[in-house]
């Protein structure tokens, strides 16, 4: 029997379509609007066993034939796709990487059973808080970043400058050395509110996988300030398993925190007694 050849995520290529390549689909998503209608077009984030990641675009005419093989997690054999060159001025890429996969109606798809594992289930390129003042406003590619949460606002509706009202959270986050405001609009502020509110591990350590870094200049700040924000590829994870949030968690009790104070951030417990419990205090 033939053994299939898979190719490695870092050497394909513009210059042929005859690619075959074993993935996971770590990630998913679709472009949305100004008005917030989403595209057709659907977007995938590749993970292959070489620990390499790819950006890959399904056109809106072809996704009926695939879809159901392309949820988050999923092992898959692509084969017969075109590779594209980003161009220099294409920004917000959702990985650091000058090329993207294309599928095109010649494209196959196999969704792989069993998973055998020997792809990771996810991988970050992280950045250090301290060093986003560095990419502030440049976003060439977009940035996983990880930290502590230390205090959250409640949920906002506000008024864009189209008029539509959206929803908003604002967060900050440490990782010992550094600080950062994040701002979550739209439905994923909807999904982090919801998501937090059922944690149980505190302090809360998130991952935001393809954050926008942006910068604003408060009334109260005579230098700039970093911003975290989303875009439609940003993902976050709380708690998440991973070596990095479990080293993450170990530092807590260090010097390196010794500055942060996070007892806002774990619910107060109600403790309900019966009758014959109570008389008993």
């Amino acid at each position: 029997m033939a053994v299939n050849r898979f190719h490695s995520l870092g050497d394909v290529n513009p210059g042929s379509y005859n690619w075959n390549v074993k993935v996971r689909i770590v990630r998913s998503w679709r472009g949305v609007s100004f008005s917030g209608e989403e595209f057709k077009g659907l977007n995938l984030l590749l993970l292959d066993d070489k620990n390499i990641r790819m950006h890959a675009f399904v056109p809106g005419n072809i996704i009926e034939n695939h879809e159901d093989k392309f949820s988050e997690g999923n092992i898959c054999k692509i084969s017969n796709f075109s590779v594209k060159q980003y161009k220099p001025d294409e920004k917000f890429r959702s990985i650091n990487s000058d090329k993207q996969i294309i599928l095109t109606t010649y494209s196959k798809v196999e969704k792989i059973y069993p998973d055998d594992m020997l792809i990771p289930k996810n991988m970050f390129d992280f950045y250090d808080l301290c060093d986003l003042s560095d990419i502030t406003n440049d976003n060439l590619y977009l940035t996983d970043v990880i930290g502590v949460i230390q205090r959250d606002l409640p949920l906002a509706k506000v008024m864009n400058r189209f008029n539509n009202i959206q929803s908003q959270v604002k967060f900050t986050i440490v990782d010992g050395r550094a600080s950062v405001n994040v701002t979550f609009w739209d439905s994923i502020a909807d999904e982090f509110v919801k998501a937090i509110s059922n944690e149980t591990g505190f302090p809360i350590i998130i991952i935001i996988a393809s954050a926008k870094v942006t910068s604003w200049q408060g009334s109260k700040h005579s230098t700039s300030q970093v911003e975290l924000s989303n875009v439609s590829a940003t993902k976050f994870y709380l708690n998440y398993e991973d070596h990095t949030v479990w080293h993450l968690r170990q530092l807590l009790d260090t010097p390196l925190f010794s500055q942060y104070d996070f007892s806002a951030q774990i619910p107060e417990k109600v403790e309900v007694l019966s009758v014959d419990e109570i008389k008993k205090l």
